[in-house]
C-alpha cells in the first residue's frame, strides 16, 4: 500500500519492485486462498506442486492447475491483480432503515451498507471485483455475517433484521482478507465495542488502531478493560 502512494505497476511489472513481488505476492495467494476457500486452493495447490516439482514455473502454471482441478477460470482474479495495477480504496458508510414490504404491508428492518470504490482508475487500474463477508453485531450480543460481490463504483448491500435488533457495529471484510485502503468512518462507541466484542482477533486489533486518533483522557478506561480482558 505505500508502494502504491508511488506508482501503481503491477506485481508482473519489471519496474513493480521487491514491495510487489513479495509481500503484495504473498497477500494475492492469501486472496485467492480466501476466494476460492481453503479446500479448493489446496486442491488445485497439490496438483500445481506435484506436475511442477523441480522445475522452473511462471504464473500461467498456477492458473492452469486451478483451471485444470477446479474447472474454473480464474482470469478476472488474475488480471486485477497480478497483470494489473494498484489497489482499490473503499468507502464504507451503513444504516439502520426500515421500510415497508409491499407483499404483506409489513415494515421489514434491514442493515444497509454502502460500498464505493473511490481511487483513481488509469490505464493500470480499474474496478476491482472481490467477495466480502460483512457482520452486523446487536446490542444483545448476538452478530450475523453476510457474503457479498463488491464490483461496481457503488454497491449496496441489505443485511436483514428480522429480529428488530438494534445494531452496534458492522464489520467491512471480517479477517481483513482483502488489500486495500478503506474509508469508513465511525464512532467513538462503535469503535470500542469492536475492540472488545469482533469475533476474530485481526478485526479487534484493527479497532485498537483506530482509537489511536482519539485522546487518552477518553480512551483510558477501554484500553484497561481491553487489557485485561483480551486473550
Amino acid at each position: 500500500l505505500e508502494a502504491g502512494k508511488k506508482d501503481s505497476y503491477p506485481i508482473r511489472h519489471i519496474k513493480g519492485g521487491s514491495a510487489r513481488s513479495y509481500p503484495k505476492g504473498s497477500t494475492v495467494i492469501a486472496m485467492l486462498k480466501y476466494v476460492l476457500g481453503e479446500a479448493e486452493f489446496n486442491r488445485a495447490l497439490n496438483h500445481y506442486m506435484k506436475t511442477h516439482a523441480y522445475k522452473n514455473v511462471e504464473t500461467n502454471d498456477l492458473y492452469q492447475a486451478i483451471q485444470d482441478v477446479l474447472g474454473k477460470s480464474p482470469d478476472w482474479f488474475f488480471e486485477q491483480w497480478i497483470y494489473k495495477g494498484g489497489e482499490p480504496h473503499y468507502q464504507v458508510k451503513w444504516e439502520d432503515m426500515e421500510f415497508e414490504d409491499i407483499d404483506d404491508d409489513a415494515l421489514e428492518r434491514i442493515t444497509r451498507i454502502t460500498v464505493k470504490q473511490i481511487h483513481e482508475r488509469n490505464d493500470w487500474t480499474g474496478l476491482f471485483k472481490m467477495p466480502f463477508d460483512i457482520q452486523v453485531y446487536y446490542k444483545d450480543g448476538s452478530h450475523t455475517t453476510q457474503r457479498a460481490w463488491v464490483q461496481n463504483e457503488t454497491d449496496v448491500i441489505d443485511i436483514p433484521n428480522p429480529k428488530d435488533l438494534d445494531v452496534v457495529y458492522v464489520i467491512f471484510d471480517v479477517g481483513n482478507h482483502v488489500l486495500k485502503n478503506i474509508t469508513f468512518e465511525r464512532s467513538f462507541e462503535e469503535l470500542s465495542q469492536q475492540a472488545l466484542t469482533a469475533v476474530e482477533p485481526i478485526d479487534r486489533y484493527l479497532a485498537l488502531l483506530e482509537l489511536d486518533k482519539t485522546s487518552i483522557d477518553k480512551k483510558r478506561e477501554l484500553l484497561q478493560k481491553i487489557y485485561s480482558s483480551e486473550s
